[in-house]
């Protein structure tokens, strides 16, 4: 009865969440509300030790290896961080371009995708295309 209780309320939230999220797909899990483990991540360096690449080196090399381990339910972040992407448009080229600002905010939400980890060694272009 609560699983279909929850499904009822992933139904009712789906209209009001982003296509983008709806995309990538919802997940619903049952596990513990306890925290069993904590891990604290420290540079060796300055350079190291910045907030953003630490918490991206624990995306990218420790969250999925944390996840496989049979019993764990879930890893979530404390402070995470990410990168980011700052775009500075340049009004008299977009018109020389016959563009505009939603072109450009497109274009990028068109090339923003995640891939697959078995696809990550593909060509990102298919073979004869003009960027081969």
């Amino acid at each position: 009865m609560a699983q279909v209780l929850v499904q009822n309320r992933v139904s009712l939230a789906l209209p009001v969440i982003p296509p983008l999220v709806q995309n990538e797909g919802i997940t619903v899990k049952k596990q513990s509300p306890n925290t069993l483990l904590i891990v604290n991540l420290v540079g060796q360096d300055q350079e190291k030790s910045d907030p953003v690449y630490l918490s991206n080196y624990a995306t990218i090399f420790l969250k999925d290896e944390l996840a496989r381990i049979p019993g764990v339910a879930g890893i979530s972040y404390m402070g995470q961080r990410d990168f980011s992407l700052r775009v500075w448009l340049d009004p008299n080229r977009l018109a020389a371009l016959s563009l505009n600002p939603m072109d450009v905010v497109t274009a990028i939400a068109q090339q923003n995708i995640r891939w697959p980890p078995d696809r990550s060694a593909s060509r990102p272009c298919p073979r004869g295309s003009p960027s081969n």
